[in-house]
Order: structure tokens, then sequence, then C-alpha cells
């Protein structure tokens, strides 16, 4: 935990991997019970299905963007509303708005540009963890995350998600090299279960 503690964190990987699960369970491990957390979610309310697999203390507070300026309306109103008071913000996912904006908006990429630098100042100045979840495009063995090259820039952690086998997934954190992590897990309908040995 203490890896991604006052972080952005990017968690990435293919549909039905357990990116909801793993961001939920992550901000219900790190909630205290005394500080404010937040979930954005830019994929309607579907994460509501799965809540009641992870222990929250009821100071949550779970809201749906609807478009790139939905989002950094509620990521600015956060920055100048909860930043005294928030422990860990969600994005489910931060790019979802991105892969159709990109060739529909003109300055798409200052617009998430001013978020990312947003949530950034939230961790640096207030010690806030971010968790950043990012859907992918893929073709054969290749996955696109739509955005990459601005999210590398403003992430402090980048973490990988992948089907194994059966119900197996792994996780690998790809940034910092250094750390060369890799766990293992399950996603059941009492929510994320960690394997102690390798697959």
């Amino acid at each position: 935990m203490s890896l991604i503690v006052g972080k952005t964190n990017l968690i990435y990987g293919e549909a039905g991997v357990g990116k909801t699960n793993l961001s939920l369970w992550l901000m219900s491990a790190l909630a205290n019970g005394s500080s404010r957390s937040i979930y954005i979610s830019t994929e309607g309310t579907s994460y509501a299905s799965v809540l009641d697999r992870y222990g929250f203390y009821g100071n949550e507070l779970f809201v749906t963007a609807y478009s790139s300026s939905d989002l950094l309306q509620l990521i600015i109103d956060i920055y100048f509303r909860y930043a005294k008071e928030l422990k860990i913000v969600v994005i489910d996912s931060i790019n979802s708005f991105y892969r159709s904006d990109s060739t529909l908006t003109p300055g798409i990429n200052r617009i998430y540009n001013s978020m990312l630098s947003l949530i950034n100042d939230l961790v640096l100045n207030n010690g806030i963890t971010c968790i950043l979840t990012a859907q992918v495009s893929s073709s054969d063995e290749d996955i696109t995350v739509s955005g990459i090259s601005l999210l590398r820039y403003w992430c402090d952690t980048i973490i990988r998600l992948q089907r194994v086998k059966g119900i197996i997934r792994k996780l690998t954190i790809e940034f910092p090299e250094s750390i060369g992590l890799t766990l293992y897990y399950s996603i059941d309908k009492e929510g994320i279960k960690w394997a102690e040995d390798e697959h």
C-alpha cells in the first residue's frame, strides 16, 4: 500500500480485468473513516452493483461525469471545496472521453493537462492519494491506452492488470521499473482475493 499512498497512480487493463473492483478495494482499504473519499465514474453507475463487496464508512462521495467538461468541472470543484479534507480520489476511468474527444474537440490535450495538473497539485500539496483507471483498445497481443503520453507524464506509478487463466488476474507495477512487483488476484462476489503464490 505504501507504494501508492500520496501519489498519482494509473491502473490500466482490458475490459473486465478488474479495474473498477481494484480501485474500489483500494479506496476502501486506504480510507480511515475520518477523511472524505471521492469516486468519480465516467462509465455510468455500473460500479454501484459491486459496492457492497467493500467496506465503506459512509463519508464517501460517489459521482458521475458525463463528458470531459463535466469531469474537469468536478475536479475543479474538488480542488477548491474538498482539498483539505480529502484522503483519496478515484477517477474510473480518466480516459473514457479522451478517446472520442481527441478527434472531435480542439484543444483536448489542454483540457486533460488542466485536469491532471490540478490532480497533481492535490497530491503534492495535500498528501491525497489519487487512483486513475484507464480504458484500453486492443488488437491481437497489443493494447493501446488512449492519452498514454499525457498520463505517463503526470503519474507516479503505472500498474497493468492482465488475465492469466480462468479467474486469475495479474497485477504488475510497470513504472517505476525498479519496483518490479507482480501480484496475483481473483474477483468473486466477496470482492478482491489476493493469491499467496504465483500462478
